[in-house]
Formats: structure tokens, C-alpha cells, sequence
């Protein structure tokens, strides 16, 4: 979920009154961020401060004395505009009471249904997990944030926030803006590594599935412990680092960049860089909702395509799985984009419900 959604998201609940103390400290940090959001932010408890105000100047009124027919007459006029005030007020109220109602139905409910959120069990731990597709937002209960991204598992200790190290544990993909605290770390576990928060934004993409596990450092300090060896690495700010879980993986991973540092131990370190279209970086696009790739095999960008469009892709030869493949996609549907990418690719394809099928162009109908 892009940022501008989800501060009308959090406007949207903090004028219905279910605002939580955590989303309004949230919404109190956005706004300066976002100044079309804070001006009508400003109006929208302008036109609450005028109906509380309205009510008030008409108790005040009715203890007015009418002791001569002018007194009696200016009353009556005062009267009657007030009662039109009054009028506005309530059509106002009906107004941001249905925008706050707009906004839940429409906003927050489709972001959360995609999510179960499977209750405390008997090992004391919540578990929330997004269906491909789809996307949603958590704070957990330290004030942490994190976006969880299609496909993916998040699962904590119910006393996190009290807990001496906070740990949480991922499968899938997410996007973590920590709140620091060095007397409380907080830990992310994955299969193959371990990433301790040294107070930063980062993101942490470790699929069960997927060849490679990937730690991407946006801001601040992390310490990776990969498991395999114990070996301790700490990245800087605009720095990831990818884990290739079998050495036959790094032949479906495009070669390191010059400013690589290339590891005997199935690790690389790289630099990343913002796109020069998009002006954001690839591994946390999906955030806003885009997928973008460089050099990517097909068979690769076929499983970001999975959890995005909430399909299975099945793709008949290895050739066309291996083809490498740069591009972007933002509001594209599931045809449009396998139509941008047959530009690309020589390809035919075919969709049955939730299945699509990738064959070579003499094939008829993937046979």
C-alpha cells in the first residue's frame, strides 16, 4: 500500500472513532509529510469545532431577554439563522459521517479481508498471513510497523512488546520500520538467515519457494546471521544481501554488479539503486503496488507474477523459462502484462481461470 492511501485510510478512521492509540501516533508523524492531507485534516475538524460551536451559541441564546418588541424581533432573526447554521451542521455531520463510512467499507475492509489473522493458540502465538493478490499493513503490539506483501506469513509471541528480545518469524516478503529500542532487540527469523534491527527500515523477502533469500537495508544498521555457517554480516544503508540456498540457484541469478563483493559462502553484497523510471527502488516496489525487473529469467519474474495476479503460471520448456526479461508493471492486468511481455519473449500463452499456461508459439493450446 502506497503511503497517500494509507494516511486517508488513517484520516478515514480517526473521523469514524476507530482510530487506535498506535494509527494515531502513525497519522500524527504522516501528516507533516503529506500537506494536502494535514490542510483537509485542518477542515474536516474546522467543521467539527463550527457545529460544536453553533450548539453552544444557541444555548447561550435561549437565555437572552425579550423585554421589548426590538429585543424580541433581533431574537426571532438570530433565531432563524441559527437554525439555519444548525441545518448545515447536521447535513456536514451526515456528510463526514458517510465519508467515514466510504472509506471503511471501501478501503479498509477490501485491505483486510485478503488477511486471516488466526487467533492466539496454545503456544501463545498470533499469526497473520496474506492470500497472493494481496497486500496489508500491521503494527504489532511494540509499535513496530511492517508491510506484508503476497503470500506470506508473519507469526509473533503474543507478549512481544513485553518480550527481553522481540522476535518474529517470515515466510514470504515484508517491509519492517522498526521501533528502535537497544534494552529490547528485535529479531527476524527466516529459514536460512536471522536479521537483528540495529534501529533502521528495511525489507526482508524470503519465500519458501524461491531460489534466493534477500535482505535489503533502506535505513539505519542490520546484522544478518546466516544459519548455514553462522557467519555474522552487517549491511549499510542501500546495501542488500542475497542468499542463494543451493549453489545450482546462482546459475538462474544474473551475474553481481562491478560494485559486488562476491562471498565463497553463497552470498553476494550489492548496492542497489532507485529505478531511473519509477524512482523507486525495485525491491520494495511492490509496496506501490509495481513489480519491476532487470534481467530477470521468466521462470523467476513467473513466481513474482504468481503472488501478484494470484494465478499459477505454468511454463512448458526451459528455454522460455530461462529467457531473461527487463520491464515494469503497475496497473496492468494479468492479459496486459503477459502481452507486454510476448513483445519481449516469443511466446503464446493461455489462461483457464486461475492457470495460465506458457507454450511455444507452433504449440496448440499448450500441447
Amino acid at each position: 500500500m502506497q503511503m497517500e492511501e494509507r494516511i486517508w485510510i488513517l484520516i478515514g478512521k480517526k473521523f469514524s472513532s476507530s482510530l487506535t492509540e498506535a494509527e494515531e501516533e502513525e497519522l500524527n508523524r504522516l501528516l507533516p509529510q503529506y500537506p494536502e492531507a494535514q490542510y483537509t485534516m485542518e477542515v474536516l475538524q474546522s467543521c467539527w469545532k463550527v457545529r460544536s460551536d453553533t450548539d453552544k451559541w444557541q444555548q447561550d441564546e435561549a437565555l437572552l431577554p425579550a423585554e421589548d418588541a426590538d429585543a424580541l424581533f433581533q431574537y426571532s432573526l438570530k433565531k432563524q439563522r441559527s437554525r439555519k447554521v444548525d441545518w448545515m451542521g447536521v447535513g456536514m455531520m451526515l456528510l463526514l459521517m458517510l465519508a467515514g463510512f466510504w472509506i471503511y467499507r471501501y478501503l479498509i475492509v477490501p485491505l483486510s479481508e485478503p488477511v486471516t489473522s488466526v487467533a492466539t493458540n496454545h503456544a501463545g502465538s498470533n499469526q497473520i498471513i496474506t492470500r497472493y493478490g494481496s497486500r496489508t499493513h500491521v503494527v504489532l503490539p511494540d509499535g513496530s510497523q511492517l508491510w506484508l506483501n503476497a503470500g506470506s506469513v508473519l507469526s509473533y509471541a503474543e507478549d512481544l512488546a513485553q518480550a527481553a528480545v522481540r522476535e518474529v518469524n517470515l515466510q514470504g516478503e515484508a517491509y519492517f520500520d522498526i521501533r528502535h529500542d537497544e534494552a529490547h532487540p528485535f529479531v527476524i527469523h527466516t529459514a536460512d538467515m536471522d536479521i537483528r534491527d540495529l534501529g533502521t527500515v528495511f525489507n526482508v523477502k524470503a519465500y519458501p519457494n524461491d531460489p534466493v533469500t534477500e535482505a535489503t537495508l533502506i535505513s539505519g544498521a542490520i546484522e544478518i546471521i546466516l544459519k548455514q555457517n553462522d557467519q555474522h554480516v552487517q549491511l549499510k544503508p542501500h546495501e542488500k544481501l542475497v542468499w542463494y540456498k543451493a549453489k545450482d540457484s546462482i546459475a538462474f541469478h544474473p551475474a553481481p554488479m562491478t560494485d559486488s563483493i562476491q562471498h565463497p559462502m553463497h552470498y553476494v553484497v550489492q548496492e542497489i539503486y532507485p529505478d531511473k523510471k519509477y524512482k523507486v527502488y525495485p525491491e520494495t516496489a511492490w509496496m506501490e503496488n509495481k513489480l519491476i525487473f532487470e534481467n530477470e529469467s521468466f521462470a523467476e519474474l513467473a513466481r513474482e507474477m504468481e503472488r501478484k495476479y494470484a494465478v499459477q503460471i505454468h511454463i512448458c520448456c526451459e528455454d522460455i523459462a530461462g529467457t531473461p526479461l527487463t520491464g515494469s508493471f503497475t496497473d496492468e492486468t494479468l492479459q496486459q502484462a503477459l502481452d507486454e511481455l510476448k513483445l519481449i519473449a516469443h511466446f503464446s500463452y493461455q489462461i483457464k481461470d486461475h492457470e495460465v499456461f506458457i507454450f511455444h508459439p507452433d504449440q496448440q493450446d499448450g500441447n
